[in-house]
């Protein structure tokens, strides 16, 4: 059964009602969001942060700042502590003057934000300085510590991470080992090879100016342990069967080595002082080893190979011998290389074999010469 003609038409004037209803309430929904009142626009828009933030913005930019201050303020309030809004909040409230609320919001971002982290701390740098980074951190936390020098040390501020440190340090809350070598590592490729032999103690204490001469500790291949060079021919090892002292010594085991030539089997970067006078010492044992030369041990300059000391040639078959040489530092000299390698032959031989053990190696000042020039003779002792 089909409608009559005054039913459809009633029904589309009704339709037609609603539609204009509906329009008048959008158009009304758009004026309640760019009013004045905060309080009529949370009724509308509830739950928009960024509709908040544009408001703001474009009263801070006609110059209503105390109203751009009110929507940031219901921004701040809509958006909660994690939200990535807090980082533009904080932006706008340093161009509306607010500086105290944008530490807060920073900080805030730098608590809970890792991937934030990074533009909070450049955006904090920017407003109060070198510095400004370092504030977020607050005191006594070592979790948000440890993230700002895990940050410091991407983005290459070795001074601040300095900083760090010495925090840490001072609140009894070092940084996990893989951020200690991290730093290490750090200093070692800017060159501040002193500050990094600090921090690497942190990590391997106990140590002189050689690290594990008596390879006690694990040969750890990085920073100022011991690095191997494995090569054919050639075996290295610690071993706890044959020592001069303590439970374990360093051995090589030489299967067929072309000796013509220097090998070098272990080394460790050293650090000594220019125009200084030192010693170094050593116990080295030899079994069966097949060539007129033999292993040594050598101190060189890190940086241009230069040898600075020697010792005499370990080879044949010996008991535990003492290895010592003086050693003359350059007043230019820089950091330095401890080795332990095989000295080339003169002329060809066939490969050579056998086994030679390094044990309590050790670089120390070299006892200061005495002058008894001008000194006057006890009775019964003549003076030189």
């Amino acid at each position: 059964m089909e409608p009559a003609i005054g039913e459809t038409s009633e029904v589309r004037g009704r339709s037609l009602q609603w539609l204009a209803a509906g329009s008048l309430l959008f158009l009304v929904a758009l004026r309640l969001l760019d009013s004045q009142s905060p309080r009529e626009r949370l009724l509308v828009a509830p739950l928009q942060p960024e509709r908040w933030l544009a408001l703001a913005q474009k009263r801070a930019n006609q110059g209503r700042l105390e109203e751009a201050k009110a929507m940031l303020a219901e921004c701040r309030r809509e958006a909660g502590p994690i939200s990535s809004i807090r980082l533009k909040t904080a932006s706008l409230a340093i161009e509306l003057g607010e500086l105290r609320t944008a530490f807060r919001d920073l900080r805030l971002v730098f608590r809970y934000d890792p991937d934030l982290r990074r533009q909070a701390a450049y955006v904090a740098k920017a407003t109060w300085g070198e510095d400004g980074g370092l504030r977020l951190v607050p005191a006594k936390d070592p979790r948000l510590l440890a993230a700002y020098f895990d940050l410091a040390l991407k983005e290459q501020w070795l001074g601040e991470a300095g900083r760090l440190w010495a925090r840490a340090e001072r609140e009894g809350k070092p940084f996990d080992p893989t951020l200690c070598r991290r730093y290490v590592e750090a200093l070692w490729e800017a060159d501040q090879l002193s500050d990094a032999r600090k921090a690497w103690e942190t990590l391997y204490p106990r140590g002189g100016i050689v690290w594990n001469g008596g390879f006690e500790e694990d040969l750890v291949g990085w920073g100022f342990g011991w690095r191997t060079k494995p090569q054919v021919g050639v075996g290295i090892r610690r071993d706890q069967k044959k020592v001069s002292s303590g439970q374990n010594s360093l051995r090589i085991r030489l299967s067929g080595l072309a000796v013509e030539s220097d090998h070098v089997f272990a080394e460790q970067t050293v650090l000594l002082s220019p125009g200084h006078r030192y010693e170094l010492h050593g116990k080295g044992k030899a079994e069966e080893i097949t060539s007129s030369s033999g292993l040594v041990l050598e101190v060189c300059d890190a940086q241009t190979g230069a040898v600075w000391a020697t010792t005499p040639v370990l080879g044949g078959t010996t008991d535990w011998t003492e290895l010592a040489a003086p050693i003359d530092v350059p007043s230019d000299g820089g950091p330095a290389l401890v080795q332990i390698k095989w000295k080339g032959t003169s002329e060809w031989e066939i490969p050579t074999y056998g086994m030679a053990w390094f044990d309590e190696l050790e670089i120390v000042d070299a006892a200061p010469e005495i002058d008894f020039r001008g000194a006057s003779a006890a009775p019964g002792i003549r003076a030189p």
